[in-house]
């Protein structure tokens, strides 16, 4: 289901997300380019991790208005709890501080340190 470019303010975001807890079919669901931001991500990842029979494989949230903190919460939760998720791309998203720019790294290492210790949680 692509759903990407359409405008979508995060208050439909959370609807869509919140729907998808009734999905037996959708594999990929794409929202990217969208106005949604942390509050469709929490809602996205609370239906995925509700519905253990969700087969979501694919999942595509770039440039959504994301920022870090209950993102990343959020984004964790959702790798712990969502067997059937095997692609994630969450590029393009607020995680950069716009005085500092992305070139300085801070927030992307923040990110990847988050998603390594996730992946230790879960595996080890």
């Amino acid at each position: 289901l692509n759903l990407s470019n359409n405008h979508c303010p995060d208050v439909a975001g959370s609807v869509l997300a919140s729907s998808l807890s009734l999905n037996t079919t959708i594999r990929t669901f794409i929202l990217s380019n969208n106005l949604i931001g942390s509050s469709t991500l929490y809602t996205l990842c609370t239906s995925m991790s509700k519905s253990p029979n969700l087969p979501i494989q694919h999942l595509e949230l770039i440039n959504i208005n994301l920022s870090k903190g209950s993102s990343i919460d959020a984004i964790g939760h959702l790798i712990r709890t969502s067997p059937y998720l095997k692609y994630l791309d969450l590029s393009k998203n607020g995680m950069c501080n716009v005085s500092s720019g992305c070139n300085s790294g801070s927030n992307i290492k923040y990110i990847l340190v988050v998603l390594i210790s996730l992946f230790f949680f879960i595996f080890f």
